[in-house]
């Protein structure tokens, strides 16, 4: 109980210190505007697409939001690590609190993006199981926070920088199939986009709420989902514990 509402605690500060500045709030829309722009344009231009492109990608950005809080923790865990590990706070509650806390900023302005394409679009869903969906976005969102450990590691290495957190969300963004579609992509390249969680999150996603095509087969991907679970909590907590003992060990912030 103790654990729990001190994740709370950080979730609520996490949100209330993102809404205090508009230009967090301005630049998730830039985000999502520029992505759908971009996808909107090249998918128009290839015809790659065979459902509309707006609730295509819209469903894409939404998923990402909800999942796709590395960054956050990333700069999360750079700014606070002194405090991380002189404070008697387990890094687990912390990551916890700074993901659910980022859950809720950026997902805001996704979800009100995907209800105003549901209402414009409605034709175009599918929805044949609420529950399989559901299923798939607790196991995206649990495969995220295993995501989320390796980027809490690198955030007590290394200064929190801008541009890293940028370049990740445009790698993140390209390889798991929100800004361009895998299908084109050559079979060298999309071994990169499997070994990313959010891919088979965002397809399944797509499959169960508009009828597209998945990369694999929806039961496959539904394993590879799971799985993804399992070996990025392994590997990201693993990795998170190697940091910690390091750092104290050495008595150094790594830089």
């Amino acid at each position: 109980m103790k654990y729990i509402k001190q994740v709370l605690i950080i979730t609520k500060t996490t949100f209330k210190n993102w809404i205090r500045y508009p230009e967090n709030i301005f630049g998730m829309l830039i985000y999502l505007g520029l992505v759908a722009v971009v996808g909107y344009a090249f998918s128009v231009s290839h015809g790659i697409i065979p459902t509309s492109v707006v609730p295509y990608y819209a469903v894409g950005l939404v998923v990402y939001s909800l999942v796709g809080q590395q960054n956050g923790i990333y700069l999360q865990f750079g700014v606070w690590k002194e405090e991380i590990l002189s404070k008697p706070i387990k890094p687990d509650v912390f990551l916890l609190g700074s993901f659910f806390g980022g859950l809720l900023t950026t997902s805001l302005p996704s979800l009100i993006m995907f209800l105003l394409v549901f209402v414009a679009y409605r034709e175009e869903f599918q929805i044949k199981n609420p529950l399989l969906i559901l299923f798939v976005l607790v196991l995206g969102i649990l495969s995220a926070i295993g995501v989320g450990y390796i980027f809490a590691s690198l955030g007590m290495r290394f200064r929190p920088q801008g541009f890293i957190v940028t370049t990740v969300s445009f790698i993140f963004s390209l390889l798991s199939g929100i800004l361009i579609p895998l299908s084109v992509f050559p079979s060298e390249i999309r071994i990169f986009s499997y070994m990313i969680p959010y891919t088979w999150s965002i397809d399944l996603f797509r499959h169960y709420l508009l009828g597209t095509r998945t990369l694999l087969s929806p039961n496959k991907e539904l394993e590879y989902l799971l799985l993804s679970v399992i070996i990025a909590f392994i590997i990201g907590k693993l990795y998170l514990n190697h940091t910690l003992t390091s750092i104290r060990r050495k008595k150094v912030i790594i830089r």
